[in-house]
């Protein structure tokens, strides 16, 4: 019985251990694609070949407004089983680099708990494969710490609202530890904003995609993706777009929807989602404007709480209007 759970090692003299492996309801996808996996690569039946699209979704982990845990056990600092994580990326690397049948991806969607692993499962993508894919969407699960849920900055102590509000508490310990809102084990180990490098580099290296939905937890720094349209000559533009917890400029998301300058037409832009989304320099003005004048195949957009730094200019107190200066504010 216990052989079919094969997911990770056993330790047999922990309970949890035991009781994780055995627990179908909290492993059963996963093992399935364990399953599958050897399927496919044993078997080679063909039923499984040609799959445009694959999917790997891990627990979503975060925290109540009293500092307890949802869904995490026990102990809230070890709501991620690491090794149980460890043999995931392990697994999906044996698939993408042995098994014809996921040669054929051209839609992948990760939800993983930190940035830290999506280096690890991008590492079983050669170029050839990044080349590949069309749609690519990445969603962080840990929304643990300080600043990993955008509720949190409202019940901050006022001398730390400001940083949390900016997502940028996290960079000093002794002020997260003071905001108290705890990490899990995952973002002490692997804490999302160190980490990111990996998300980026993986991202930059997709130079045919068509739609990007990258969802952070703690925000994310697209200014750090490093896109730009003058390297290649033949790249036309997003046609979706959906940001969500990420920081932005004007030049690094309009990177990713305006087509080269040798390219004919306009941008092929035809969705767009920001949600959350936070901007360091410049204004939103310029990115509504081109929306507006260069975006002709636009047909939906969903915009949510876009907002400034708090040191920015156009910061707008919306709690305060009294202080606002509207001419100011766009």
């Amino acid at each position: 019985m216990l052989a079919k759970h094969h997911l990770w090692r056993l330790r047999f003299d922990s309970a949890t251990s035991i009781g994780r492996a055995l627990s179908i309801d909290d492993t059963g996808s996963v093992q399935s694609f364990r399953r599958l996996y050897e399927d496919i690569h044993y078997d080679n039946d063909p039923m499984y070949e040609d799959k445009p699209t694959f999917s790997l979704t891990l627990p979503l982990a975060e925290a109540d407004y009293d500092g307890d845990w949802r869904g995490s056990g026990d102990n809230w600092a070890d709501c991620y089983d690491l090794t149980a994580l460890d043999e995931i990326a392990t697994t999906f690397h044996d698939a993408f680099t042995n098994s014809p049948a996921f040669q054929h991806v051209t839609d992948l969607r990760l939800q993983v708990p930190s940035t830290h692993y999506i280096g690890e499962l991008a590492n079983a993508l050669d170029m050839e494969a990044r080349t590949r894919l069309k749609h690519l969407q990445v969603v962080i699960m840990d929304q643990t710490g300080s600043c990993g849920n955008r509720d949190f900055s409202s019940r901050a102590d006022p001398n730390h609202r400001d940083d949390m509000a900016d997502g940028v508490i996290d960079d000093d310990p002794e002020e997260e530890d003071e905001a108290n809102f705890p990490y899990s084990n995952v973002q002490r180990m692997y804490p999302n904003r160190k980490h990111q490098e990996a998300l980026w580099a993986f991202v930059r290296c997709c130079h045919n995609l068509e739609a990007l939905y990258i969802q952070g937890s703690h925000f994310l720094d697209l200014d750090l993706l490093g896109w730009s349209t003058a390297t290649d000559s033949k790249w036309q533009g997003l046609q979706v777009l959906a940001l969500s917890r990420v920081y932005v400029s004007p030049d690094s998301l309009l990177d990713l929807i305006r087509p080269h300058p040798e390219v004919q037409g306009t941008s092929r832009l035809c969705r767009i989602s920001l949600d959350d989304v936070k901007m360091r320099e410049g204004k939103w003005a310029l990115v509504f404007n081109y929306l507006n004048d260069e975006c002709s195949d636009l047909e939906c957009g969903k915009f949510f709480n876009l907002t400034y730094f708090t040191e920015h200019e156009s910061y707008e107190h919306n709690n305060r209007i009294h202080e606002n200066d509207v001419a100011s504010i766009v």
